[in-house]
């Protein structure tokens, strides 16, 4: 029995929680890294080798909205030179991963002027515009995504998705 438990803590303690937000849409909360963020309907979620996801299709599968938190463990938000090299090999990464994608903007910015971000847009051909927020904590580091075509990207409900994540001090 107490080996059920344990088993039982450890998923529930990986896993996100899902509400309806009373402005609309589905609030996914993250206790243990002290996160949320407002998906336009209930996502799907997955337990990942150190990280969780959870994903939402929209636009008869034109459109992927993501959350993902990966574990790193060693990271110090402190040191400008190691958020740096994090976020531009996100970048390098994300670049690559599809033939023929062009990096189209890039920018740090500070989420509660406190946790190191990066908004990266790029251009992937067939797929749109695969715009992502880098949001690092001493924890891990999230990736808030929008994929699909950029007439969607310019309408409210990509930017209140990107706007809505929180990190809860």
């Amino acid at each position: 029995m107490q080996r059920i438990y344990a088993s039982l803590f450890v998923v529930l303690s990986v896993s996100f929680l899902a509400a309806e937000d009373p402005k609309g849409g589905v609030k996914i909360t993250d206790d243990v890294n002290k996160s949320e963020i407002v998906f336009p309907d209930k996502p799907k979620e997955t337990v990942l080798k150190g990280g969780k996801q959870a994903v939402l299709s929209r636009e008869n599968g034109k459109v992927a909205l993501m959350l993902q938190f990966n574990e790193i463990n060693g990271l110090d938000i402190t040191k400008a030179d190691l958020v740096k090299v994090v976020f531009d090999n996100g970048r390098t990464a994300l670049t690559k991963a599809f033939p023929n994608a062009k990096l189209i903007s890039e920018k740090d910015l500070k989420l509660n002027d406190k946790f190191p971000a990066r908004d990266v847009d790029v251009d992937a051909p067939n797929l749109g515009l695969y715009r992502v927020r880098m949001v690092m904590t001493n924890k891990g580091l999230y990736q808030v995504t929008v994929l699909g075509p950029a007439d969607y990207q310019k309408g409210d409900e990509s930017k209140k998705f990107i706007e809505s994540f929180k990190i809860k001090e």
